[in-house]
C-alpha cells in the first residue's frame, strides 16, 4: 500500500513539475536549409533537460534562457578558439544583439505539428532560430502537441478538441550561472 501511494505521489509531482515548465516555440532552420516549426522546446544532453543555452562571452559562463531570446544566427560550425562552442549572433527581446559562443553538444527537441512527431536536432546542425514569445496557440489535451494555426479545431493525429492557450508574459530575469 505504501509503495503504491509513493508511486502515485511521484507521478503527481513529476506531472506538476512538467506543467510548471513553460512551453516555447521556434522556427528552426538547419544547415541543409530545412525549416521546422517546433513547439514544447527543450535541450537534451545525457540526462540533462534544460530550456537555456550554455554560453560563454569573454570570460563569463552563463545560461541564456529561451525566454530572453528573439532570434539566433549561428555564424559557423565550430569555433576553433573555444572547442565545443559555436559562435553566434543573438538578438534579445529588447532588440540588442550580441556575439555569444553557444555550447554545441546539446540536442534540441520539440514537437513538429506538421508531421505529428517529436524531432531532435543537434545544435551543431542548427543554422538559425526565431523564437515565438507569448501569444496565442492551441493545445491538444491528449497528445500535448501545440498548434499556431488558430483555425484548427481538432488535432489531426488523435481527433481531440484543441484548447486555446494565451500567454503574454516574458521572463526577463538574469541568466542562470552554470558550473
Amino acid at each position: 500500500m505504501k509503495k503504491a501511494l509513493l508511486t502515485l505521489l511521484t507521478v503527481v509531482l513529476l506531472a506538476a513539475a512538467a506543467s510548471a515548465q513553460k512551453l516555447y516555440t521556434a522556427s528552426v532552420v538547419d544547415t541543409r536549409d530545412y525549416e521546422y516549426t517546433l513547439s514544447d522546446l527543450y535541450f537534451q544532453y545525457e540526462n540533462d533537460t534544460t530550456q537555456f543555452f550554455r554560453c560563454i562571452q569573454g570570460r563569463s559562463k552563463f545560461g541564456l534562457h529561451f525566454s530572453r531570446i528573439d532570434s539566433i544566427a549561428f555564424l559557423d560550425s565550430l569555433d576553433h578558439k573555444m572547442p565545443g562552442f559555436r559562435e553566434s549572433s543573438v538578438t534579445f527581446l529588447n532588440g540588442k544583439t550580441s556575439k555569444i559562443h553557444i555550447y554545441q553538444f546539446y540536442t534540441l527537441t520539440g514537437d513538429n505539428s506538421d508531421i505529428g512527431t517529436r524531432v531532435e536536432i543537434p545544435v551543431s546542425d542548427i543554422k538559425s532560430m526565431i523564437f515565438r514569445q507569448g501569444g496565442t496557440y492551441k493545445l491538444c489535451g491528449l497528445c500535448g502537441i501545440t498548434y499556431h494555426d488558430l483555425d484548427s479545431y481538432l488535432c489531426p493525429f488523435d481527433g481531440e478538441e484543441l484548447t486555446i492557450i494565451k500567454t503574454d508574459e516574458t521572463d526577463t530575469s538574469v541568466p542562470v550561472e552554470y558550473p
